[in-house]
């Protein structure tokens, strides 16, 4: 945009957020880049923050301090937590003004996500109908979980919640499978590490695909929490729990 007196600025590819993406919570710098008019001088920023946790009159700088870089280049910068109670992009009002009486507006656009939810294997997995086709109550949704590595493969791993932590509903999974893709399987996945992981819940094969489809989380990183945990306790499998007239939704669980 230009004003009619003075100052040039502020188009929309020089308003930035690095990162422009964060979760709630999370750190951003916020930067107007100003290419000043003709004998414009006395150049000010302020931003509408308030959207963000922030103020609604809030100054920018370009004196090297608040998250400036340089100062005296005209980029001016501050640096903020950014808090939403709902995950949301945001376009943050920016004015610029210049003491000849110049002004101009832009915008800066901003995602701020909440955290994923921390669920335990067996509530992402839900209970499991012995006569019907089941799926995560989360399928679709991004989560954080934990569980020790019980094994590994070229595509993917499966970790399962630790025995002293799991319920005791025989209908809702302690495992789940760990999807990353061919040969993203991270260092970190290693048998009987105890990790965390953050991804999206997915259904494998579609339920269009399948009777008996399997949920997954979606993800190429992981945290080790512990190393060397003992691995859980293996499940001896009876007469009573799989039957010759049981159907074949008694091996989803």
């Amino acid at each position: 945009d230009r004003d009619v007196t003075g100052v040039q600025t502020c188009a929309l590819p020089i308003c930035a957020a690095n990162p422009s993406t964060v979760t709630s919570g999370g750190t951003t710098l916020l930067t107007v880049t100003v290419t000043p008019g003709t004998g414009s001088t006395g150049i000010a920023v302020t931003a509408d923050l308030s959207g963000i946790g922030g103020s609604a009159n809030q100054a920018f700088y370009d004196d090297g301090t608040n998250g400036d870089v340089t100062p005296g280049d005209n980029v001016f910068s501050f640096s903020t937590a950014a808090t939403s109670s709902t995950s949301k992009t945001y376009s943050l009002p920016v004015n610029v003004t210049d003491t000849e009486g110049g002004a101009a507006t832009a915008s800066i656009s901003l995602t701020v996500n909440l955290p994923a939810p921390n669920l335990a294997i067996h509530t992402i997995q839900g209970e499991r109908s012995l006569t019907a086709t089941s799926t995560s109550p989360y399928a679709g949704q991004t989560v954080t979980t934990q569980g020790i590595v019980t094994g590994v493969g070229s595509a993917g791993y499966f970790i399962q919640t630790p025995d002293s932590d799991a319920d005791s509903d025989p209908l809702t999974p302690e495992g789940i499978y760990v999807y990353t893709g061919s040969g993203k399987v991270p260092a970190q996945a290693v048998i009987g590490n105890y990790v965390q992981v953050t991804g999206a819940v997915s259904t494998y094969p579609a339920v269009t695909a399948s009777h008996t489809p399997a949920t997954e989380i979606n993800s190429t990183t992981a945290t080790v929490l512990a190393t060397g945990q003992a691995l859980p306790a293996a499940i001896t499998l009876t007469t009573s729990m799989l039957t010759p007239s049981g159907g074949l939704y008694q091996l989803t669980p």
